[in-house]
């Protein structure tokens, strides 16, 4: 866990200064920015202005009527490209359907100022089926604003972010936004990433390379993209486009946040939604950088409404107080919800500032010389009221440490209420601190503790167990990895143990370790396919939660997670045209902890079925040299029993292959065989020539037994 980077200025978290609303198209290169100035308008209807928000909202009087509670569009598309054809989605919930719905395509020629200017009104499109589509043919800015009309007339407008237009060339061009957006995601991401991943390689990819903007000049992707360098809502028009690129659903949120007690005193600012797994979450890349330089943060990566809600607030339907701002979807959290426990990263807590200098004075007793100590206040003060009160005193401990040569520099600040205090030291002294104050394995089991902070002097540390009859334990340094100090611990036989690690200079911490007797319970599954495919498994004592989990094509994934012992599964998460099998992970997790953790027996379901398109002969023996090479119509060939060699480069070229069978009796392949093709499966007999011979050199096609 990255500790947090302090700052250094009360104000390193001031909000954002633009209007939430604000969509932001300062200081775009030129080559963004090449204006289209030859549009009449004269037959144009009536103009707009940009709000980026719910412009209209009426209620019927009729007091029955539910409020609609949220509307807003998507499109896969992070930018729009002149000629070609994009889909506009509308997601509407609550209100009385059906809803007449009706979408106004708003026009700015590219030289205007998008939140002064007017805009033109382009073309109106009558709204089907929940979506509709549209090609742009001239540059420019764009963006619509969506009319919603319920069978009680009840009326709500509002207007989607708004869009460039880039030509063909600018997406490969690292000059042009989009060009930077698609070079960013072609370098990070790959297939097999998750959607969870994808999140947040691009979170902490864009943390990493921008500051916050303290000029308040760039309010668009390009800043943080092309620049380095933007405020709140460069940051969430960088995320969505990038997003976005990547085939993950993201939008973006306006409203307002701070941490003073009455939310009227927050400021505007921007964030994101992102989808994953079904459920959306918040995600805030700039308070998750809140300074200069790149600090990878989590606090604010994939939370719920209930958390975010605590320091940022939006539009709902019964609490609409801002016309700037959206009706987005709920987040309701789920399996990739944040963890606030390891997000809290701090030394301890204070209600006082001389509690906490105490603590301080006693951390550096103790030979602990922290570049950063952090304490969590918990008081009755307002954080400011606090912070101004440690001002005087700080300054006397920074005097009076530097008199002693202990240190060369010294600052201080404060972010919600966390207080840090920030220190050079002369000589550091080597510490250590291990946030797991015990682990319980079971025998035979091991576990790896990665210490929360340490200094290492002379990167020396030393393991010892109170027990070792109980537990063992050792430690390992590798300063070039990512966790450069870990510690292993193993269960050899029940009771307990005290683990201790100590520091070169003798600072120390501690585990407890208690070895429960060996277990593996009886954890049998069932399925049955009568009246749907229902998952049943016997109970485990001291499990709080089941896993059901398929492993299919190598990959293996969460299909739910219960505390019952039975689950209802659909065709979708377990399709009987491919093979896979399931299994369930019993585990006991507490205070978000996974302490054990059991594995069941493995049920097989499904299998694939393939309908050959060539047949080879029956009486062939071999297949030559470039026998069917470029053959591009070429799509699924069975290879017939009694065939002993495939030649070299024989289906090489044949760019629509996608399946092949090879039977056993084939005993010699020759080089780039298949090169060149859309291999995916191949049906082979395990163990087998061919069964060794692709494993080696097509390691990715999938092989069916």
């Amino acid at each position: 866990m990255k500790r947090l980077v302090a700052l250094l200025l009360a104000i390193t978290m001031a909000l954002c200064l633009l209007p939430a609303s604000a969509e932001g198209m300062g200081n775009t290169p030129a080559a963004d920015r090449e204006p289209d100035i030859s549009v009449d308008f004269s037959a144009q209807e009536e103009l707009l202005y940009y709000t980026g928000g719910v412009v209209n909202r009426l209620l019927p009087r009729d007091d029955s009527s539910t409020l609609i509670q949220l509307a807003y569009t998507l499109t896969d598309t992070p930018y729009l490209l002149m000629g070609e054809e994009y889909v506009w989605d509308v997601f509407i919930s609550g209100g009385t359907p059906p809803y007449d719905i009706d979408a106004v395509l708003a026009y700015q020629t590219l030289d205007m100022d998008p939140f002064q200017d007017a805009w033109y009104t382009y073309a109106r499109i009558p709204v089907t089926d929940g979506s509709f589509t549209y090609t742009i043919e001239r540059s420019g800015h764009y963006f619509w604003e969506i009319d919603i009309c319920d069978s009680k007339n009840q009326i709500l407008t509002f207007q989607t972010r708004i869009y460039e237009t880039y030509t063909a060339a600018d997406e490969t061009n690292a000059s042009t936004t989009v060009g930077k957006a698609n070079s960013v995601v072609d370098a990070l991401i790959t297939d097999d990433m998750s959607d969870y991943t994808r999140a947040l390689v691009l979170h902490d990819w864009l943390i990493h390379n921008a500051n916050y903007d303290y000029t308040y000049t760039h309010y668009d992707a390009a800043g943080v993209l092309l620049y380095g360098t933007g405020v709140c809502d460069s940051y969430a028009r960088a995320y969505l486009m990038l997003c976005t690129a990547a085939g993950l659903e993201c939008m973006y949120v306006g409203g307002t946040a701070g941490d003073d007690p009455d939310p009227a005193n927050w400021g505007n600012h921007g964030w994101n939604l992102v989808k994953l797994g079904g459920s959306w979450y918040h995600v805030d890349c700039t308070w998750d950088d809140p300074g200069t330089g790149g600090s990878e943060r989590h606090d604010y990566f994939c939370v719920s409404d209930e958390v975010m809600a605590k320091d940022h607030r939006w539009n709902q339907p019964e609490d609409f107080f801002d016309n700037g701002s959206m009706l987005v979807p709920d987040a309701e959290g789920g399996e990739y919800e944040a963890d606030d426990d390891e997000s809290a990263d701090y030394d301890f807590t204070f209600t006082t500032w001389e509690e906490y200098f105490e603590k301080f004075d006693a951390m550096v007793a103790r030979g602990e010389r922290r570049e950063q100590t952090v304490g969590l206040y918990i008081g009755d003060l307002f954080c400011t009221d606090m912070y101004s009160m440690m001002g005087d005193y700080t300054g006397s401990k920074s005097q009076e440490l530097a008199n002693q040569g202990l240190i060369t520099a010294a600052g201080r600040g404060y972010y919600g209420n966390y207080f840090y205090y920030n220190l050079t030291w002369n000589e550091p002294t080597s510490y250590i601190r291990i946030d797991e104050t015990e682990a319980v394995l079971s025998v035979g089991e091991t576990v790896t503790i990665i210490p929360a902070s340490m200094v290492p002097v002379e990167n020396t540390f030393t393991c010892a167990s109170s027990n070792p009859d109980v537990a063992t334990v050792s430690c390992a340094f590798d300063e070039s990895a990512e966790a450069p100090f870990t510690v292993s611990i193993a269960a050899i036989a029940p009771g307990s143990s005290t683990i201790t690690v100590t520091s070169a200079s003798g600072a120390s911490d501690s585990v407890t370790v208690t070895v429960l007797e060996p277990y593996q319970p009886d954890l049998a599954l069932s399925l049955s396919t009568e009246d749907g495919l229902t998952l049943t498994w016997n109970s485990v004592p001291g499990v709080t939660q089941y896993k059901v989990m398929r492993i299919c094509e190598g990959t293996t994934t969460t299909l739910l997670t219960t505390s019952a012992c039975t689950a209802s599964l659909t065709e979708e998460q377990l399709p009987a045209n491919v093979s896979q099998t399931v299994y369930v992970l019993a585990e006991r997790v507490v205070g978000g902890k996974t302490i054990v953790s059991y594995k069941s027996s493995t049920i097989s379901y499904g299998a694939y079925s393939f309908t050959y398109a060539a047949v080879l002969p029956a009486d062939a023996l071999t297949i030559g040299d470039d026998a069917f090479l470029n053959n591009t119509s070429l799509l699924s060939v069975d290879v017939s029993d009694g065939v002993t060699s495939i030649g070299s480069r024989a289906f090489s070229g044949c760019s629509s292959l996608y399946v092949v069978r090879i039977p056993q009796s084939v005993i010699s392949i020759g080089s780039g065989a298949f090169d060149g093709t859309a291999l995916r499966y191949a049906e082979v007999t395990k163990g087998s020539f061919a069964d060794t011979w692709l494993q080696n050199n097509y390691p990715d096609v999938y092989l069916i037994y």
